[in-house]
């Protein structure tokens, strides 16, 4: 869990640290956009290089990983051209996959999968609201130079808890476990599809929530208070999920969770306040962290070697790549309603994939596998 974390930390400050990268360096809302892509990018290579890994060669890849985001991070902090600066967060990317992958992959193994990913994503949440809070005052004062590589510096404690774990989760180096891709059961691969929708057109708005944000007039510094809130929210929401019974059909949660980040889509670009808008960004939080622990509950239940929730972190990783390049070519000027209307039409495939798995899958996943 603390290798997710470290590994994770620009991604979940994303919007602050791509604002903050538009204002220092001159980057246009499409460069933004291509830099959040790449990040992402980054995280989808990185999944798929652990997902065939076991046992003791999880260590060096750890290691490798922390590299991969100490450099990158130090590579984007060194103001050099836009090119750079993607390619620095595309190293770091690589790194979070590497390790996000490792958590998930454990996840999807365990006997409760959504509780155990709920609190991996509790575990995030919190420490991108505490990331937040610090940007706030760090990025005026030091600038977003000196904040990357104070990023770059959780390297050194992810390499700690590398060298410092002895022995790795045993399933991880299961003998027995098949080593070749396979393509999951069907209804996992419908609700999967959905998955790929749902990412792809949450991070595409996420990777613009500050600049929507300050063309609805706020300063930055509201916007770090706001920002906070979809952290916190989310921890909120995280948690329900770990205590919902395991017995609930996961369907009769997810179809009303997706409606409602539909709504809060429209909050966000409708916010007259500061409070309004810090509200909307709640709101995408638990819709955002409340259904991603149901839908790879669902998705391990269906296939329980854990490999095909694995490939949900790739998923994911792979639409969350492409939101933010899809919604910063849609942005003309400073009109950030066709990144509403994308993520919208994002959500609405996402209730389509779920209510299409309903309609194939006729019998029950036992009782706690619905």
């Amino acid at each position: 869990m603390v290798l997710a974390i470290c590994g994770y930390a620009t991604i979940l400050s994303l919007p602050a640290i791509l604002g903050a990268l538009a204002r220092a360096y001159g980057f246009t809302d499409q460069q933004i956009g291509l830099i959040g892509s790449a990040e992402l990018l980054g995280v989808t290579v990185g999944t798929l290089i652990i997902a065939n890994q076991h046992g003791q060669q999880m260590r060096r890849w750890v290691l490798a990983a922390a590299i991969l985001v100490g450099a990158g991070n130090l590579l984007a902090s060194l103001h050099v051209p836009f090119a750079g600066v993607a390619f620095g967060m595309w190293l770091v990317g690589v790194g979070a996959g590497i390790v996000g992958g490792l958590a998930y992959k454990v996840g999807g193994q365990s006997s409760n999968p959504d509780r155990l990913i709920a609190w991996i994503n509790i575990s995030q949440l919190a420490t991108g609201a505490l990331g937040y809070q610090i940007l706030r005052f760090a990025l005026p004062a030091f600038g977003i130079e000196h904040a990357l590589r104070g990023y770059a510096a959780l390297a050194l404690i992810m390499i700690a808890v590398a060298l410092s774990t002895k022995v790795w989760r045993p399933a991880l180096g299961d003998p027995e476990m098949p080593r070749a891709w396979s393509l999951p059961p069907r209804p996992a691969l419908i609700v999967l599809f959905g998955f790929w929708f749902y990412c792809c057109g949450e991070v595409g708005l996420l990777a613009f929530l500050e600049r929507i944000g300050v063309a609805n007039g706020f300063s930055v510094d509201q916007l770090g208070n706001a920002l906070s809130s979809f952290s916190l929210a989310g921890i909120g929401a995280s948690l329900i999920v770990t205590v919902v019974p395991t017995s609930w059909p996961r369907w009769m949660l997810l179809l009303p969770a997706l409606a409602f980040g539909e709504a809060a889509v429209l909050g966000v670009f409708h916010s007259a306040t500061i409070t309004h808008y810090a509200v909307s960004c709640a709101s995408l939080a638990v819709f955002f962290t409340f259904t991603i622990p149901l839908i790879l509950g669902v998705v391990s239940r269906i296939d329980p070697s854990g490999r095909s929730t694995a490939l949900g972190l790739t998923v994911a990783s792979t639409g969350q790549a492409l939101g933010p390049a899809i919604a910063g070519a849609l942005v003309t000027g400073k009109n950030y309603a066709p990144v509403g209307w994308f993520a919208g039409l994002c959500y609405a495939l996402a209730i389509v994939s779920v209510l299409l798995f309903l309609s194939r899958w006729k019998r029950p996943l036992g009782s706690s596998q619905q």
